[in-house]
């Protein structure tokens, strides 16, 4: 069921655009199993999803059971897996420029502001990003090492694995009431990687820049790390995986009132979402400890120009040299984030469909009461919150912030289908929605108008007239 324009008015806060309502079969016969799977005629990308599906009833046609399984495996795709992601665009408007994974630069001229300082010529590091690294040139900014082939070691589309059990059941009391159920539960787990872009070093993080004497000038380091730095399987092993656990449970009951043309469904849902995001980091002291050890050398003072500047005569020789695996390792982690979301809510609804006659036919009517209460809190990894004093978090280059909380809101909601006469019916909605955290109340009631004209059977014309809003989400409000 598809509701173009604003649904606030039935469905409160956040449908400001419309409404999707997915409805799913409540009762199957029998089984049915899918399976389905897929490849990429450039690699990457491979998919197997199944499914099982099955449907019992017993006590004589009472009682209705509908259980279900899913699973579903999906490879990543790296864009070196496609021509036109693998490299820097060939067929742009302007020439290629490589990356700049061994640079020096200088922090206080706009124009030919890259310092070549290798010894070597990048003979020492063209073995690096699978042999594409050499030297390269910018054209009014000057030359370093670098490669056009960095942009492929990310993902284009993340590697999936995924399990889902859905169970629906209801059982019939008597000839007007039915309970029910359903339960849900996901496990879902996204590897993904953002590549060479992410994964580098710089002095500018620490220093903002330092000093060279002999250059006599302010300059900054900058350094990529690549597939053979990081050793194994190169790219692979500094994947990160978000693990997503969520489940939703639903009981209610539903009938009608005697012999009246009045039905009622009261039911309660419990949400929960659970997200555990691992991330592959730098460790702030000592990626900074490692290049100022072995490049750097020891701070000699202040600069002469602003005392504010460090003093490091470096050795760039050993700045443009590969480093081993285990080097690498010892600057490098994981951390992991949390969060979780959940939500309660008890709703009533009645509704009749046959509350009074007008030409065109029986008018409708549906009110509809839901209470509960929301909840939400994030809680970062504590390597990445940052000092007070400092405000330095131990991981290079990120940092960020905790936050949670919990409010209740409630609702109240009617809709009206008049059909004046066979051709035209007007629907009228209205809602009221409130939701309270730490004494303060945020509510806004929202309305809309509808018209459906059909002069012919073949032609229909719809109008609608509606206010919506969106209420803070509970990150919005809390972090």
């Amino acid at each position: 069921e598809i509701l173009p324009g604003g649904q606030s008015s039935l469905y409160g806060s956040d449908a400001i655009a419309g409404v999707i309502n997915i409805i799913l079969k409540d009762r199957l016969e029998g089984g049915v199993f899918n399976v389905r799977g897929g490849v990429y005629t450039e690699g990457g990308g491979d998919t197997i999803r199944m499914s099982l599906a099955h449907g019992f009833s017993g006590f004589d046609g009472r009682l209705n059971v509908l259980a279900g399984l899913q699973y579903e495996h999906r490879n990543p795709i790296w864009a070196s897996d496609r021509d036109l992601t693998m490299e820097f665009n060939r067929n742009g408007y302007s020439a290629q420029t490589a990356s700049r994974d061994y640079l020096v630069y200088s922090a206080t001229r706009s124009s030919n502001s890259y310092y070549f300082l290798d010894p070597n010529n990048c003979s020492n590091v063209t073995g690096q990003f699978d042999g594409t690294e050499g030297l390269r040139t910018r054209p009014g900014f000057g030359q370093y090492c670098g490669s056009f082939s960095t942009p492929g070691y990310r993902t284009l589309k993340n590697g999936k694995d995924s399990q889902q059990v859905y169970t629906h059941a209801t059982f019939d009391v008597s000839d007007n009431f039915q309970v029910y159920g359903d339960v849900l539960y996901s496990h879902e787990e996204n590897e993904y990687n953002v590549g060479s872009s992410f994964l580098w070093w710089g002095t500018g993080s620490k220093w903002g820049a330092f000093y060279d004497p002999n250059l006599d000038d302010l300059v900054n380091l900058q350094r990529a790390f690549s597939p053979e730095d990081i050793g194994g399987e190169g790219y692979p092993n500094t994947n990160n995986k978000d693990t997503s656990r969520s489940y939703m449970v639903t009981l209610g009951g539903k009938g009608t009132f005697g012999s009246s043309a009045w039905d009622y469904d009261v039911n309660f849902t419990r949400n929960e979402y659970r997200l555990d995001e691992r991330s592959f980091v730098r460790w702030n002291d000592p990626v900074n400890d490692y290049f100022e050890q072995r490049v750097l050398g020891p701070q000699q003072g202040w600069d002469p120009y602003f005392d504010a500047y460090p003093v490091f005569t470096p050795d760039y020789a050993a700045f443009y040299t590969p480093m081993s695996p285990a080097d690498f390792a010892s600057f490098t982690g994981q951390t992991t984030n949390k969060s979780k979301t959940w939500d309660n809510m008890l709703r009533a609804q009645i509704t009749n469909g046959s509350l009074f006659q007008l030409p065109g036919g029986d008018a409708g009517l549906a009110v509809v009461v839901e209470g509960g209460s929301q909840g939400w809190e994030y809680t970062p990894d504590a390597n990445l919150i940052p000092d007070p004093e400092t405000l330095e978090s131990n991981v290079w280059g990120l940092t960020s912030v905790s936050g949670g909380g919990h409010r209740s809101r409630y609702a109240v909601t009617s809709e009206l289908r008049l059909p004046v006469w066979e051709p035209l019916t007007i629907t009228v909605a209205g809602r009221y929605d409130a939701f309270k955290a730490d004494g303060e109340t945020i509510d806004k009631p929202t309305y809309s108008l509808g018209i459906e004209y059909r002069p012919i059977d073949s032609l229909l014309l719809r109008g609608k007239y509606g206010t919506a809003f969106r209420a803070p989400t509970l990150s919005d409000q809390f972090q």
